[in-house]
């Protein structure tokens, strides 16, 4: 914060800019300085605890649901990334056995995603009101 004097009165700019909102030209809050560095830096690294946090939570809901299933999940991008934990989930989720598609090496990422999705919609038109979202 800084104080100035002015014909008796005190007005306190904050951030470059003062009481009626006006931008000062201060060097000390230049696009590029230190501290406006250090601010964004300080924003990037809480959003990604952040993201971290909600990973590690989603990860820990996903499981406590594979749970009955013996399955389990360590890293949530590389395992579900398949689709087939994301078709065991929705599995448990709904009750409802999937059918499995058969391939000889592996089938592609594409047909394991488009598999859940075609479920979605398919019980979207049911009428069903929870939804997963893909």
């Amino acid at each position: 914060m800084r104080y100035k004097l002015q014909a008796m009165t005190t007005d306190i700019a904050v951030r470059g800019h003062d009481y009626n909102g006006r931008i000062e030209d201060y060097e000390e809050y230049d696009e590029n300085s230190s501290a406006r560095l250090f601010e964004r830096s300080r924003i990037k690294a809480l959003a990604d605890e952040r993201e971290n946090v909600q990973k590690k939570t989603f990860t820990k809901w996903v499981n406590s649901h594979l749970l009955p299933v013996n399955c389990k999940i360590h890293d949530l991008y590389m395992d579900m990334r398949d689709g087939k934990m994301l078709i065991r989930l929705l599995e448990v989720l709904s009750g409802e056995r999937l059918s499995e598609e058969r391939g000889t090496f592996g089938l592609l990422f594409t047909q394991f995603t488009y598999k859940p999705e075609q479920e979605a919609k398919r019980r979207r038109k049911a009428g069903w009101k929870a939804e997963i979202q893909l």
